[in-house]
């Protein structure tokens, strides 16, 4: 089970634009980020869910229940 106690809120906010099927561009163009930013959010995101990429970390929030 994932930990969302260490998912910041940040990170809960890209994963949440990333379940919208945004970029990392996408994402720090909405968010008011640099897109490094951004994909530095996604890579701790991604190890916080021990997840092998994106696509499998925003399956695991779903399965999760982290976001709907």
């Amino acid at each position: 089970m994932i930990d969302t106690l260490h998912i910041t809120p940040r990170e809960m906010e890209v994963l949440k634009w990333m379940a919208d099927g945004k970029t990392a561009w996408e994402t720090s163009t909405i968010i008011g980020l640099s897109e490094h930013t951004v994909r530095n959010h996604i890579e701790n995101a991604r190890k916080k869910f021990d997840a092998m990429n994106t696509a499998h970390m925003v399956a695991l929030a779903f399965r999760g229940k982290v976001i709907e």
